[in-house]
């Protein structure tokens, strides 16, 4: 049987199994093995660009990263809106990806090199409008037919509201 929480069941559920003696990393790897077996379960090895976030869904990225990387697939990295917010526990994830390969900002012609996408930047709490780079890239990626694979929600979507907030809306 599976429910579909609301974000605020989410953050409560995260808490009740940390009181309850689950550690915060523990959690990222259990989130992290889940998408890293719905990949292995759908697709064959390939080249896989994963994007981590400033927060605790980017450290989940790293962690699918690893797994990944440690099952003989092709990963690289990017750290998308820096990773001067990331946790402890996300920090953690990150340190044990620093082997692996990581390119300095999103790829624009190079997206094609890719055959599928993992989003980790902004989780179900994500408020406000992707920045406009972010927002072009996912556009690029959709023009090229290559499959992402979003933890939590894709990036862009509120997960209280279930809206798209994808641009700066600007009005005279």
């Amino acid at each position: 049987m599976s429910a579909i929480l609301t974000t605020e069941q989410m953050y409560e559920a995260d808490r009740c199994a940390m009181a309850a003696g689950i550690s915060g990393a523990q959690l990222m790897e259990n989130a992290g093995s889940a998408v890293t077996a719905h990949i292995c379960e759908h697709w064959d090895k390939c080249p896989v660009l994963i994007l981590c976030g400033p927060g605790n869904n980017g450290g989940d990225g790293y962690v699918i990263a690893r797994q990944l990387f440690e099952d003989g697939w092709p990963v690289t990295i990017v750290e998308v809106c820096g990773n001067e917010k990331l946790g402890p526990d996300a920090s953690l994830m990150r340190d044990k990806c620093s082997s692996l390969p990581a390119l300095a900002s999103l790829p624009r012609e190079g997206v094609k090199d890719f055959a599928l996408i993992v989003d980790a930047v902004f989780g179900a709490g994500f408020k406000g409008v992707l920045p406009d780079e972010l927002a072009a890239f996912f556009e690029e990626a959709a023009q090229q037919d290559i499959p992402i694979v979003s933890v939590d929600v894709p990036s862009g979507v509120n997960g209280t509201t279930g809206r798209l907030q994808l641009v700066h809306h600007v009005r005279p």
